[in-house]
């Protein structure tokens, strides 16, 4: 899967025989598209042009396409920038003149529509058997993908989620949650390769006293490269969790 179709970006949906379109933004391109095909493929997309179409010309028919990547995750700056290239393109699936109070982002960000999604799901436990099919689909889906992001590209991630531009910007996780997360990473075992070639394990990094072990911060780079299974830039190198 290319890089930037995890970014937030402006994109266009085509009918490649009736040329109609479709102008939307994401935080995510890849999973917007995955919204729209599934919902194309349970006829139940809020466009009833565009499910037409898709009933009428197969999937093969749609077309799907970044016109702007953008450089913020900020919702508001998204509308922004949907909104001209919608007065630009005027597409006709769109449902609404409107990218800031199109049906669809009305409908899912209202508080009686997260109710309603959320309340089934409440107080309910997967069964092992659930979170087994989960993980052997992830891992089926990802074995053959790799996830390469330019130094152009993180560089810019960095700079939209700096300070008060970050989610999290303000909030302290409470000692109860502290303690949650510190038993849960006690389970997972990391394995590494020092840069001399030296194998080390662990599983809490709050309780790692090995000689030889990086600083702090380096330590904490190092975890988030296992959590996407790959190198560091010093030489460590992530062979395995279990």
């Amino acid at each position: 899967m290319p890089t930037k179709m995890k970014l937030p970006c402006v994109y266009c949906i085509l009918n490649i025989h009736t040329n109609h379109r479709y102008v939307g933004s994401t935080r995510s391109f890849s999973s917007r598209r995955c919204g729209h095909l599934h919902d194309l493929r349970n006829n139940k997309h809020n466009s009833k042009l565009m499910q037409e179409e898709y009933d009428d010309f197969g999937e093969q028919s749609l077309g799907f396409f970044i016109l702007e990547e953008v450089e913020t995750y900020d919702r508001n700056f998204l509308f922004e920038r949907e909104q001209v290239w919608m007065d630009k393109l005027h597409p006709e699936y769109n449902t609404n003149e409107s990218a800031k109070n199109s049906f669809s982002r009305k409908m899912y960000d209202s508080l009686e529509w997260k109710k309603k999604v959320s309340q089934p799901h409440k107080g309910r436990k997967q069964s092992q058997e659930e979170k087994d099919k989960r993980a052997r689909a992830i891992h089926e889906f990802w074995k053959d993908k790799k996830k390469v992001i330019s130094p152009e590209q993180r560089d810019k991630l960095r700079l939209a989620n700096l300070g008060e531009n970050n989610p999290n910007w303000g909030l302290h996780r409470s000692e109860e949650t502290k303690r949650k997360v510190s038993e849960s990473n006690a389970k997972v075992e990391f394995t590494f390769q020092s840069p001399n070639g030296e194998l080390i394990s662990f599983r809490n990094m709050s309780k790692i006293n090995i000689e030889g072990l990086p600083r702090k911060g380096v330590l904490r780079a190092i975890m988030t490269c296992a959590k996407n299974n790959r190198d560091h830039p010093s030489g460590w190198k992530f062979l395995n969790r279990k």
